[in-house]
């Protein structure tokens, strides 16, 4: 890979997981730049096919020609290559390291295949239970689809973790709530880890930067979402989304998310009883996720066959 600056992927678990946050403090350490038009990258979630594009390439190849196994390796590692020079050809400004996002962990696993230890990758969880709250609030997304989102992506991380533990693929797992709790001291950690210069950050400014994308400090009371800067109140508590949740969603979430949760280090609370009313809201939460599910699927088999009317048109 071509000389340049020091790439950082910061990958969060889900939308409403943080990564707007960790990426703006970033933004705001003077030797890090930022991938712009590009918000968010988004370049992971496809990589499956650049796996099936280099197996297709490498089942062409004659037997005859003895051609090592590491060469498949090799091909995937040059895509990674590509990607990685079309990040830091277009940093803002141009400084030591550049740092893109995107709230995702789809395709986590192909990450060491892609990338050396030389693009940095940095994994954000949150506690599944504050970010399906969040979405809620923020999006009216629904309660059950988006537990099992963060359930599914959340073993996604446990897998990867596995994965590079085998390899020794170096990556930094990041709690939202350990940067909301101690950010001078995980930022430390984070720079570190990074190649960043700690030193060189002015924390005091950072613990002042305002809120944006909340789910609830806006810039008028009742508007949507939106990413305009707000000012912190001093009661801004994001980890305690969830505190209300009845009976009902905190036994849906430990049925979906439970066991995800727990293996990446969110605990969960003695569950209530089950009574006949907690039974009956399981039920229609149960339902709602189907439906949700089958709506989903649709959607996926809708847009493949636009994306293949696309592709065929663009031939002709």
């Amino acid at each position: 890979m071509s000389s340049g600056p020091t790439p950082i992927f910061l990958l969060g678990i889900l939308e409403r997981s943080g990564t707007n946050f960790l990426w703006d403090l970033f933004r705001a350490h003077p030797d890090c730049g930022v991938r712009r038009p590009i918000w968010e990258d988004k370049l992971l979630g496809p990589a499956h096919m650049l796996e099936q594009y280099v197996d297709t390439v490498v089942a062409t190849w004659d037997e005859n020609w003895l051609a090592p196994a590491e060469e498949r390796g090799k091909l995937m590692r040059a895509l990674g290559d590509g990607l990685v020079s079309w990040v830091t050809s277009a940093a803002e400004p141009l400084q030591s390291h550049v740092i893109v996002k995107t709230p995702s962990v789809e395709n986590l696993p192909l990450f060491d295949d892609l990338f050396g230890d030389e693009v940095k990758l940095l994994i954000l969880i949150r506690d599944g239970r504050s970010v399906v709250e969040s979405g809620v609030r923020s999006f009216g997304w629904s309660y059950p689809l988006v537990m099992k989102k963060w359930a599914d992506a959340a073993r996604t991380i446990l897998t990867a973790q596995q994965m590079f533990a085998e390899t020794g693929r170096r990556y930094h797992l990041v709690r939202y709530e350990d940067v909301l709790a101690d950010q001078r001291g995980q930022l430390t950690e984070i720079f570190t880890f990074c190649g960043l210069d700690p030193t060189r950050f002015d924390f005091e400014a950072a613990e002042a930067m305002p809120v944006r994308g909340s789910s609830t400090e806006r810039v008028e009371a009742g508007a949507p979402v939106d990413w305009a800067k707000v000012e912190r109140p001093d009661d801004f508590a994001p980890q305690r989304r969830h505190v209300g949740w009845d009976d009902g969603l905190r036994h849906l979430y430990a049925e979906i998310a439970g066991d995800a949760s727990v293996a990446l280090g969110y605990p969960l609370e003695p569950l209530p009883p089950l009574t006949p009313a907690v039974r009956g809201s399981l039920v229609c939460y149960r339902a709602e996720l189907a439906a949700k599910l089958g709506q989903r699927q649709v959607r996926l088999l809708r847009g493949r066959a636009l994306r293949a009317a696309a592709r065929s048109r663009r031939r002709r």
